[in-house]
């Protein structure tokens, strides 16, 4: 009997260590392009993040990608505990990681951040300059007081699937869209409207932030 427990015990350890060689070692997340939906992302307590993603846990809902002149950016889209979204793409310049990070705004909330015969002055042929009318707290550290367009009726694509995981460049069925892009004196918040070929417009509030806000990444188990 001892031996035929032997026996079997070897068996048990052996297809033990068969199972654990076959999941391979953990997913470690080191760059924020590497996750993956169902990641968690945790930010840091920084005053340069709006108040409302200090110290919060997000969980990556979607990934996509959106094709520019300058190529193709990877964007992650971040779910809060209240459900709400947030939207993150990053780059790498010399070896300084900047994220932006994103939030779209209702109509009714633009009309109230601005004036709308200036705000509608950026689909036309003029220069224009944002100056924020009136304080909306909830947005609160997601805007400057004001804003210069930078850009102006430029063209992307949209792919609703993630960049890391194909030549998106080779691609022919991007969802077309124009786009307007604002920028603070500082740098450090935008504005950017999204045109459909439909005529819907999204308006995003954007923040500039160094990568270092970033805490911790867990990979979805």
């Amino acid at each position: 009997h001892f031996c035929y427990e032997v026996q079997m015990f070897k068996k048990l350890f052996k297809a033990y260590k068969g199972k654990e060689k076959d999941t391979g070692p953990a997913r470690v997340i080191s760059s924020p392009d590497q996750l993956n939906v169902n990641d968690i992302i945790v930010f840091k307590y920084r005053t340069e993040l709006p108040k409302s993603l200090r110290e919060q846990s997000l969980t990556v809902v979607s990934i996509c990608g959106y094709e520019y002149e300058s190529g193709v950016n990877k964007e992650i889209s971040l779910k809060d505990q209240h459900g709400n979204i947030i939207y993150m793409s990053f780059e790498n310049e010399d070896g300084k990681q900047t994220i932006c990070l994103s939030l779209k705004i209702s109509r009714e909330k633009v009309l109230t951040l601005f004036n709308e015969d200036v705000f509608s002055d950026l689909f036309e042929d003029v220069q224009v300059e944002l100056d924020v009318q009136k304080d909306v707290p909830e947005y609160e550290g997601w805007y400057a007081p004001k804003y210069i367009q930078i850009i102006k009726n430029a063209t992307a694509y949209f792919y609703d699937r993630d960049p890391g995981k194909e030549n998106l460049t080779e691609a022919n069925d991007g969802k077309e869209l124009i786009y307007h892009e604002c920028e603070s004196p500082d740098e450090n918040f935008g504005v950017n409207v999204e045109v459909w070929s439909d005529g819907d417009t999204d308006v995003f509030l954007q923040v500039y932030i160094d990568g270092g806000v970033i805490e911790e990444m867990y990979p979805h188990a």
